[in-house]
């Protein structure tokens, strides 16, 4: 999921509460990769070491003093006069 090249910027609501949304329970076939990997669940940071655990981390960042005193920020860039286009 986050590589060198690659940084999440946003994550969807469930991404917070439903470690379910990481795994393929479904068994969906996705595909391989290039190196003939089959996709399947997504794949966590190595901080993370199972969805749950992911989610709790995140959450707790989002909840953090940080993000809370950085998140009128963000409304203005997605809501209000920071927006382009």
């Amino acid at each position: 999921m986050f590589t060198d090249d690659l940084r999440m910027q946003e994550m969807i609501p469930e991404m917070y509460y439903l470690p379910e949304a990481f795994l393929n329970n479904n068994k969906f076939k996705f595909g391989t990769r290039e190196d003939q990997r089959k996709v399947d669940d997504v794949e966590l940071p190595p901080w993370a070491h199972s969805p749950e655990e992911f989610v709790r981390i995140s959450r707790e960042a989002l909840e953090s003093e940080i993000v809370s005193g950085q998140l009128h920020e963000w409304i203005d860039l997605v809501f209000g006069y920071k927006q382009h286009g």
